[in-house]
Order: C-alpha cells, then structure tokens, then sequence
C-alpha cells in the first residue's frame, strides 16, 4: 500500500476552557472519511457502521497519534 492508497489524520478542535472534540480523517481507496469522536474515541454517530468498520480498522494508529498529540501538547 503507497501513501496515496491510504492516509489518516487525527483532528483535535481545542476549546478556551481546556476541553477538546476529537476527530479522525481517513483517505482510503480513493475515498475520504471524516468522523467525529467523542472523549473515549468513539463515534458519536453511534449509528455509522462505516465509522466503527473504519475505526476497528485504524485504531492503533488512532491510539498512537493522540498518545503522540499529547505529548507534544499536553493535552489533558
């Protein structure tokens, strides 16, 4: 698989009082997917199989850039 085959993101939309929402971009086959997650990395349209299909596929790497997101930004 190349870089352009697939490609994700993770989106974090701070707010003034300290707290976050939490997102996950995923380029995939040409497609691309935006979802929102809630505190506890999941989706909050509980209903889109396609996003807990997609976040079952990406969860480590989910895990990994928020664990590297909080380091470089102290994230709470």
């Amino acid at each position: 698989m190349s870089i352009q085959d697939s490609m994700e993101g993770l989106i974090i939309w701070p707010f003034l009082f300290g707290s976050y929402e939490y997102g996950f971009k995923v380029q995939k086959d040409g497609e691309v997917y935006e979802i929102n997650l809630d505190e506890a990395l999941n989706p909050i349209d509980q209903g889109d199989e396609t996003a807990a299909r997609l976040l079952e596929e990406y969860g480590d790497q989910l895990q990994t850039m928020l664990s590297k997101a909080k380091e470089v930004w102290n994230l709470i």
